[in-house]
């Protein structure tokens, strides 16, 4: 808001050279002297201070006026407005130097951001023209802004290279993930091509951004277990059943319609948000294909969000809060459709490579792109109501047909389940819904009021969901409130029967109650009963009814199946807790009953015949061994006589050829003398000892009397040798390396320190 301008001046900007603005300096002149400064530096940045963006709050909760406040809001959007201005008129690196150091301005940009309105809560603006003329101002300024910061190259003088400028942007927090998000869903729809510009050229100059997108992948599979957490603790209760109220406190009863009304805005937004970012830059849509997030995906649309519409239903009758009531349920319905769209997302990026370039891939990335497709659609089969309202928005028999054009060798048998599987899931509805409006006509009593409510109390859920056959819910709400807002009224109910009765025609229904030519049958089912929205449970019980006949199970056609064989085996058949044979793993173990069998198997082979019986002895008989036998000295099999030692003369000597295994040394020893040495000679073991100590040390270390330096010499007078005054002058050099050198030098110290007493 406020401006100071420096005293120091600056010669015109030139750039001849052609340099970077993170390579260029620029001459200035202070008090006459020069001096060259950086482009990017802190001595461009003007003292301002730049406000942030808040939400109007003109008007109080009973919807008077509050004084004063618009005039503020409106000034306060001015000097945003008139600083973002300057900011853009500011050069190249002067724009620059204040974005890097000055935060208020990056400030500025998250808070309009993160409080400006998005298109869902656009009518929640104040209808006052001068604040929407203010907004709508901002709007295109703040997106300026963002278009320059993503603007690497302006002119050949003002330029940074790409490295550079991905690098400050991500460094510096300028541009995040979170403002990537907010900014495609401010400008995403009304300005696809800008926000696609400014997507393309962050992430060509930083890659780093897809590694914080893939966090955010993470972010956001947590924000659907959240969501879905909340309703997750319902309990089921059976009729008949009592259930204590402390536990139902903390489950999804206790929530009301504001609570209902938060939730709803927060999946829109989140849903909302992430739906217009892929669109704006498709390579993101491939991050978020994985399993996790895309069965998510479908069991939160299977689950969650019906129960949202049945505790809108259950609280909107209660309270009485019609027209909020419409309100969230179209909130709902348009959330509905961005998850479809958000998943249509995921489904498109798989085959668009396919559509858009065929002549680059080759056959092996053709068919794992056509894989994924069909795991995608097969994953999603498993929640009806999820795959049919994917139908209608986009039909996957087209998809289909333009993956077997493209690729000729699709797996037909995995087409033909995909198309069954959806084709059975809306004739299963068509049936339940055919079941519930024969059920609502067999109910039906004569035309009197009282009789009339107990009918519409009775059948109105199926009623609802036999007019829903014919068009979808979305497509329901939307004619009902097209009706309302001429003839508000009017009940849901009378108007959705009206609706079915003229084939959905709003035109004729208006006109025939303004012209009072409604049926009488329809005049008389006019009672204040409201819309109910079909009930899941009853759903799985007309399908039940509905397809009993065409029974499909994992068991059919099995050795127990009663619906296909007259005669079972009841004797394979057990009821109730199997005892086991053994009680534990001792008796397992002790269980011998298996040794009958093998004894059985191995007496086949124990059977041997006799044949020769005679009690002659005649083992030895091919061999000459006995008393006649000739004494063989040679024989290899007959051990040689050894005279026991004790009784043997020792041969003084001959004493070493006794013993062969001893080495020739201790035979040399023994040998000695004509006696043995009990004792070795001590200085022969010495020499052995030392001989071995050197061989460890490989020959280093130790002073023996071969490698000693001799310093004594002869006596005095006499001369000394070469060697004795090279070993002299050797040990004068190397003395420092040895302990107590100088010692007096240190007492010396010691005593001028006061160390030592003198």
């Amino acid at each position: 808001m406020s401006e100071d301008v420096s005293g120091t001046s600056m010669d015109s900007f030139q750039n001849p050279e052609l340099k970077p603005l993170e390579d260029l300096k620029l001459t200035v002149k202070s008090e006459g002297v020069s001096q060259s400064v950086p482009a990017l530096n802190p001595r461009w940045v003007e003292k301002r201070y730049f406000l942030c963006y808040t939400k109007p709050q003109v008007y109080k909760k009973n919807g008077a006026e509050i004084p004063g406040a618009k005039e503020q809001w409106l000034e306060i959007v001015d000097y945003i407005s008139e600083d973002l201005k300057w900011l853009l008129n500011l050069p190249y690196y002067r724009f620059w130097s204040n974005i890097l150091y000055q935060k208020s301005i990056r400030k500025t940009l998250s808070s309009f951001l993160q409080n400006a309105p998005p298109y869902y809560l656009i009518d929640h603006f104040p209808k006052i023209a001068e604040m929407r003329s203010a907004l709508d101002k901002l709007f295109h300024i703040v997106l300026l802004v963002y278009v320059r910061l993503v603007t690497t190259k302006e002119s050949p003088e003002n330029y940074m290279t790409s490295s550079f400028h991905g690098n400050m942007l991500y460094n510096n927090y300028i541009l995040t993930i979170p403002a990537l998000l907010d900014l495609s869903q401010l400008y995403g729809r009304q300005n696809a091509k800008i926000v696609e510009r400014i997507m393309k050229n962050l992430f060509e100059i930083q890659p780093l951004y897809n590694s914080d997108l893939k966090q955010f992948r993470a972010l956001f599979f947590a924000m659907m277990r959240r969501m879905e957490k909340k309703f997750d603790d319902r309990r089921v209760i059976l009729p008949g059943n009592v259930i204590r109220i402390s536990d139902t406190k903390g489950s999804s009863s206790e929530m009301q319609l504001d609570g209902i009304e938060k939730f709803a805005l927060t999946m829109l937004d989140v849903f909302s948000t992430i739906t217009v970012f892929l669109d704006n830059y498709p390579p993101a849509a491939k991050l978020f294909n994985r399993d996790k997030i895309t069965a998510k995906i479908v069991s939160f649309y299977g689950n969650t969000v019906p129960e949202v519409y049945n505790k809108l239903v259950d609280l909107a009758y209660k309270d009485d809060c019609i027209e909020k009531y419409l309100k969230l349920k179209h909130l709902l319905n348009v959330t509905r459709i961005e998850i479809l769209k958000f998943y249509r997302a995921i489904v498109y990026s798989t085959f668009k490579d396919i559509i858009e370039d065929t002549n680059s891939l080759t056959e092996v990335d053709i068919r794992s792109q056509v894989d994924e497709y069909f795991n995608l659609i097969t994953r999603a089969l498993s929640e009806k109501i999820f795959i049919n309202d994917y139908h209608r928005h986009y039909p996957v028999d087209l998809d289909i047909d333009i993956l077997q054009q493209t690729c000729p060798k699709i797996d037909l048998t995995r087409c033909e389940f995909i198309l069954q599987s959806v084709c059975a899931g809306e004739k299963e509805v068509e049936k339940i819904l055919n079941t519930a409006s024969d059920s609502d006509k067999a109910i039906a009593g004569p035309s009197k009021v009282p009789e009339a409510r107990a009918s519409t109390s009775t059948g109105g859920a199926s009623t609802s969901k036999a007019n829903s056959s014919d068009r979808t819910e979305v497509e329901l709400v939307s004619f009902i409130s097209e009706v309302k807002d001429i003839l508000n009224h009017l009940d849901e109910g009378f108007i959705q029967r009206c609706l079915k009765h003229y084939n959905y025609d709003t035109a004729a229904v208006i006109n025939a109650v303004l012209e009072d030519s409604v049926p009488a049958h329809l005049k008389e089912d006019n009672s204040v009963a409201p819309k109910i929205p079909p009930d899941p449970e009853e759903a799985s019980v007309a399908v039940d009814l509905a397809i009993g006949a065409q029974r499909l199970n994992v068991f059919d056609n099995d050795e127990f199946d009663i619906m296909t064989k007259d005669v079972v085996d009841t004797s394979r058949i057990h009821r109730g807790k199997r005892k086991d044979k053994h009680k534990n793993l001792n008796d397992l173990l002790n269980d011998k009953s298996h040794n009958k069998n093998l004894k059985d198997m191995y007496a086949k082979y124990s059977i041997v015949t006799d044949d020769y019986d005679d009690e002659y002895d005649d083992t030895y008989e091919s061999h000459d061994a006995g008393l006649n036998a000739r004494d063989l000295s040679t024989e290899q099999d007959v051990r040689p006589f050894t005279t026991p030692r004790i009784f043997l003369t020792r041969d003084r000597n001959a004493a070493a050829s006794e013993d062969e295994v001893d080495s020739e040394d201790e035979g040399a020893a023994r040998t000695q003398n004509g006696k043995d040495q009990f004792v070795h000679d001590p200085a022969e073991l010495r020499a052995r000892q030392e001989q071995r100590w050197q061989s460890k040390r490989g020959g280093r270390g130790g002073t023996t009397q071969s490698n000693r330096r001799d310093v004594v010499g002869k006596p005095k007078g006499q001369g000394q040798d070469t060697a004795v005054l090279t070993n002299r002058d050797n040990k004068n050099t190397n003395k420092a390396t040895r302990a107590n050198h100088n010692r007096r030098t240190g007492a010396q110290w010691k005593r001028r320190q006061g160390m030592v007493p003198s």
